[in-house]
This record gives C-alpha cells, sequence and structure tokens, in this order.
C-alpha cells in the first residue's frame, strides 16, 4: 500500500461522520493560532514562557494532557489534510505527532527526563523558538483552506 492509498483510506475514516471535517479544521486552525500566541507569549512575556514550557511533563497527569493533546493535534492535520493545501505533507506531519504521542503517553517517566533535559536549552534558543512558532503558526493558519 503506498502512502496515497493509505493517507486516502485514514482520512475517509477520520472524516466518516458529517461534521468531522469542520472538527478536524477547527483543531488545525486553532493549533495555529496557538503557535502564533505562544510565539507573541515568548517574546513579549519571556518569564510566562519559561513558567509555561517548566510545567511539560511535570506530572504524570500534565504527562498525560499533553499526549492526549498532541495525538488530537496529529489526528486533526491527518483529518484536515484534503482541506490543506500541501495534504501529503499535513498528513504525514499528523501521523508523526500521533504516533509519538503514544510512547509519551506510556513512557512518562522517559518523556519527563527529555522535558528537564530540554529545559537546560530553551532559555538559548528561545528567541528563535519564539520566532519559529509565530512563522509555523501563519503557515498553517494559510494553509487551511
Amino acid at each position: 500500500m503506498d502512502f496515497l492509498s493509505v493517507m486516502e483510506t485514514v482520512t475517509s475514516i477520520l472524516r466518516a461522520a458529517p461534521l468531522m471535517a469542520g472538527l478536524w479544521q477547527a483543531t488545525v486552525l486553532i493549533f495555529g493560532l496557538y503557535l502564533v500566541i505562544l510565539g507573541a507569549v515568548i517574546f513579549f512575556r519571556r518569564d510566562l514562557a519559561m513558567a509555561y514550557f517548566s510545567k511539560f511533563a511535570s506530572t504524570a497527569r500534565l504527562n498525560a494532557i499533553e499526549a492526549v493533546l498532541r495525538f488530537w493535534v496529529g489526528l486533526g492535520f491527518m483529518g484536515a489534510a484534503p482541506d490543506i493545501r500541501a495534504p501529503g505533507a499535513a498528513f504525514a506531519f499528523g501521523a508523526v505527532l500521533a504516533v509519538t504521542a503514544v510512547p509519551m503517553l506510556f513512557l512518562p517517566r522517559a518523556h519527563g527526563r527529555y522535558a528537564l533535559w530540554s529545559m537546560k536549552l530553551l532559555p538559548k534558543i528561545l528567541p528563535g523558538f519564539g520566532a519559529v512558532s509565530i512563522l509555523l503558526g501563519f503557515v498553517v493558519l494559510y494553509a487551511v483552506r
């Protein structure tokens, strides 16, 4: 089975109910808006952004919430792929998000160690992270038709 066949099969399943296409589009649009707002917070409220990122994977509950949201956004990109200007890229990105959410959910200690390691790097890369977040947010918002 080739990539396009898999994409068509999965998107048809994700869009089987009448309102699902709109739900997936809304999910992707909300994610794009989240990225833009996150980037703005990084630039204008660095302290708030650092506090926000320090909470990632800090408890089992927050780890589960993060993993479930990541999975949902991944499904959103996969389900909205036909309505995105680059459907193959959107589907692949969504699949990566959804697949990587599974080990995050079931390996919370490993994810917590990675989060702690990442926090050491974050102050150095935060401005670039903010710029990339804003740029990708606008790309996502533009890409949804």
